[in-house]
C-alpha cells in the first residue's frame, strides 16, 4: 500500500480482486461516483451472494442446494444473520436437507 499526504491507495492487485468480487466499488447503485472507499453501509456487494440470491429467488425458493449456495455467499460476505434466515428457510421447506 502506498501511502501519500493526500491519499492512500490500495495496491494494485488488491483493487482488481475487490473490483473482481464486488459490485458498486467505483459507483454507487444510483450510479454516483464514489468519493472514497468504505462498506460501513453495507453499499458494497459481493457479486456471488446478489447471483446466489436471484438464482434462489428464481426458482421461487425451492431449490435447497440453491439456497444452500446463497447461505454460503452471505457466510463469506459476513452477512450471518441472512445466512441464517436463508438457512432456517431451507430447514423449514426441506425436513430432509
Amino acid at each position: 500500500m502506498e501511502i501519500t499526504k493526500e491519499k492512500i491507495f490500495f495496491d494494485p492487485a488488491l483493487q482488481a480482486e475487490i473490483k473482481d468480487r464486488f459490485y458498486y466499488v467505483n459507483e454507487d447503485y444510483l450510479g454516483r461516483k464514489r468519493q472514497f472507499f468504505e462498506n460501513s453501509g453495507g453499499s458494497l456487494r459481493l457479486k456471488a451472494a446478489v447471483e446466489a440470491k436471484a438464482k434462489f429467488e428464481h426458482s421461487n425458493k425451492n431449490n435447497a442446494s440453491i439456497g444452500y449456495e446463497l447461505s454460503v455467499s452471505y457466510l463469506n460476505g459476513k452477512q450471518y444473520v441472512k445466512a441464517m434466515n436463508v438457512c432456517n428457510e431451507i430447514k423449514r421447506k426441506f425436513k430432509e436437507y
